[in-house]
């Protein structure tokens, strides 16, 4: 069936510890049976905005592709960055 690239992004306030963030958020990805261990899963800053208070992250990570998998895996994702992070 192939692999499909997806991408979803995610904010944190300026402070937060940069280095736990990208942790949390490839231990989510790389944790999750769905997503590809080849090419492993990154994470990347995008954008800083000081007047919000903000730092943009951008995960990337492979599956198959399929909806139901995109679906399930940005959500499973999602929740886990949120547990350990917020």
């Amino acid at each position: 069936m192939g692999q499909r690239r997806y991408t979803f992004d995610f904010d944190t306030t300026l402070r937060a510890d940069a280095d736990k963030v990208e942790k949390e958020a490839l231990n989510a990805a790389t944790q999750n049976s769905d997503v590809s261990k080849d090419p492993a899963p990154f994470v990347r800053v995008t954008k800083i905005d000081s007047s919000a208070d903000a730092l943009a992250w951008r995960i990337f990570y492979w599956a198959a592709p399929t909806k139901a998998i995109e679906v399930k895996t940005t959500s499973a994702i999602i929740e886990h960055i949120k547990r350990a992070l917020f």
